[in-house]
């Protein structure tokens, strides 16, 4: 798993993620490919917390070059 926490360059992620509410919490689960599997924003709860779990559990296509 991994997690990216942006505070560089706010408005070019938020303008290509579509958010206007900074005052709201935001997550976005990507596959490697840079595929959004889920989205979600506002205040965690059990069904936000299961959309996630079901997203990072999703398998993941296979990589075409090494790390």
């Amino acid at each position: 798993e991994s997690v990216i926490l942006l505070y560089r360059e706010e408005a070019q992620w938020r303008k290509r993620l579509e958010v206007s509410d900074d005052k709201t919490a935001h997550v976005v689960v990507v596959d490697g490919e840079g595929k959004v599997l889920e989205r979600l924003s506002g205040a965690p709860n059990e069904s936000s917390l299961a959309r996630v779990r079901a997203a990072l559990a999703q398998p993941q296509p296979a990589s075409g070059g090494g790390r």
